[in-house]
């Protein structure tokens, strides 16, 4: 399986041996769309303050979380790094997957409620792996005693996440549409004509 990015798409090409030993191989594309490109195109161009910023607004909304609900304590700043750590590990490689099977699972919904049951699905997977880490971590020092300390501090900490990258993203008014006199800046890998 690979992926290849053009003309905003991204083709997932699926490899299948057919006379095996690595002879014979016949190539299935599937269009990803143009989501799928653009997020191809922000993971290449990360730098490396991005994902410092993003450690730094991930471990004040773990404090946040702790200091305002009563079942999440940590012993101290290493379990602290830790749990912080293991969340953008979680966050990586775990949430896409159990968002996925959600959004699977809750598809009726989310069609009969115009796509509205999407914020509930997204929370309801931050504090399954905010648990994961509380049970994860319990012998290191950090303590989520119930789901629904669980649901609260993921909630804590998906706010006091977004603020904060919006607060300290350079530029994060122009996101969000509110500069630039109505058009978009133009990238160097941007195939689409603004009209």
């Amino acid at each position: 399986m690979s992926l290849l990015a053009g003309r905003g798409r991204v083709w997932l090409f699926l490899l299948r041996d057919k006379g095996g030993a690595g002879r014979g191989r016949g190539i299935f594309p599937f269009p990803m769309g143009a989501w799928a490109a653009q997020w191809g195109r922000t993971m290449k161009h990360m730098a490396a303050k991005d994902l410092l910023r993003e450690l730094v607004s991930l471990t004040l909304g773990v404090l946040l979380a702790t200091h305002l609900v009563d079942g999440i304590c940590y012993d101290g700043t290493g379990t602290l790094a830790l749990v912080v750590a293991l969340l953008a590990v979680l966050n990586a490689l775990l949430r896409p997957a159990l968002t996925s099977v959600l959004v699977f699972v809750c598809l009726p919904l989310l069609v009969a409620t115009f796509g509205l049951a999407l914020f509930p699905i997204l929370w309801l997977a931050n504090s399954l792996l905010f648990f994961m880490a509380g049970w994860l971590l319990r012998q290191h020092g950090f303590v989520v005693e119930t789901f629904g300390a669980a649901m609260l501090g993921a909630f804590i900490v998906s706010v006091a996440h977004f603020a904060l990258s919006v607060l300290l993203r350079e530029g994060g008014a122009r996101r969000f549409g509110h500069g630039g006199g109505g058009r978009r800046a133009r990238d160097d890998h941007d195939d689409v004509i603004d009209v």
